[in-house]
């Protein structure tokens, strides 16, 4: 883990969040540093949360920034259809649904159902299939209305 990474965990977890992920992106002609935090329990993030944690990474990222140029920090709750990236991000969502896109641009779609040292299972059409994590190119959860 970076120090910039285990600076935001520390700050998370000393209001009883947990750092989720980082994303930067543009919109426009801005540059933005995105903070994803997530709940300890299952109540979820507010929004008085994302700002107590922002306040209290701002003046860090003063002395410290986390990208060169001008930027805008932003805290926010990754939401109910999240990337997922990290073995973590995998163990936290065994039980909901996911869809997986694998290197060789096979997809699958289905219920996260356990997550082993090296791969995912998930139960797709009433079939498990056992995924390698290295070779899953992009995943997400996802919600059906």
């Amino acid at each position: 883990m970076d120090s910039l990474t285990q600076d935001i965990t520390d700050v998370c977890e000393s209001v009883g969040v947990r750092f989720y992920d980082t994303e930067t992106t543009s919109e426009g002609y801005d540059s933005i540093f995105r903070i994803y935090i997530t709940a300890l329990d299952d109540k979820g993030i507010n929004i008085d949360q994302c700002a107590h944690v922002s306040r209290l990474l701002s003046p860090m990222f003063d002395v410290t920034p986390p990208m060169s140029g001008e930027y805008r920090l932003e805290v926010s709750s990754p939401g109910i259809e999240r990337k997922l990236k990290h073995k973590g991000h995998f163990e936290g969502s065994i039980g909901e649904k996911v869809r997986i896109l694998m290197s060789d641009r096979s997809e699958f779609r289905g219920t996260l159902i356990s997550v082993l040292d090296d791969s995912i299972v998930v139960e797709d059409t009433d079939e498990e299939v056992e995924l390698p994590l290295a070779e899953i190119k992009k995943a997400s959860t996802y919600f059906e209305w």
